[in-house]
């Protein structure tokens, strides 16, 4: 069991480390659990909008982080121009990610 625990730590520290060159994990933990948009944090960090798309993207696939849309309460469809909420699924993984940072 503790080792299951410790290959899965490590390999969200191996995609974190290189994502925390940029400063983007660090800027995820400063805005969660705010709104944000994808072009503050590219303003604050200074790197490609798309990096930051698929960067976000990556959490979310290895179950880290869960990006919530703006909802319209009218039309009842996501309106992808209103700012997003990241927020971690575990506070574990906010723990973990916020001590390698």
């Amino acid at each position: 069991m503790i080792t299951h625990i410790k290959i899965i730590l490590q390999a969200i520290y191996q995609d974190f480390s290189a994502l925390s060159r940029n400063g983007l994990a660090k800027e995820i933990l400063s805005t969660t659990p705010s709104k944000v948009s994808y072009n503050s944090i590219v303003k604050e960090i200074g790197v490609n909008h798309r990096t930051v798309e698929e960067c976000i993207k990556l959490f979310n696939d290895m179950f880290l982080t869960l990006t919530l849309h703006f909802i319209d309460v009218n039309t009842r469809y996501f309106n992808y121009r209103k700012q997003i909420k990241i927020h971690f699924i575990d506070p574990l993984f906010y723990d973990v990610v916020s001590f390698w940072n």
